[in-house]
């Protein structure tokens, strides 16, 4: 089954809102809930999901 969440984060950087929803999505997964997660936070530089790597606010990879 598949689910598709959307949610407005009230954090001050994508940085923030992304160790946020991959924090979430991890204790979700070790309580056996979810198999696997994506997320993708659009910010004005572009898309920023759980596997792009930031460095100061900014995607590196």
């Amino acid at each position: 089954m598949r689910a598709i969440i959307q949610v407005t984060l009230k954090t001050v950087s994508a940085g923030e809102g992304q160790r946020f929803l991959h924090d979430l999505c991890e204790k979700l997964k070790k309580e056996i809930m979810i198999d696997d997660y994506h997320f993708e936070i659009e910010t004005a530089e572009g898309p920023i999901t759980e596997k792009c790597v930031l460095s100061d606010e900014k995607v590196i990879a």
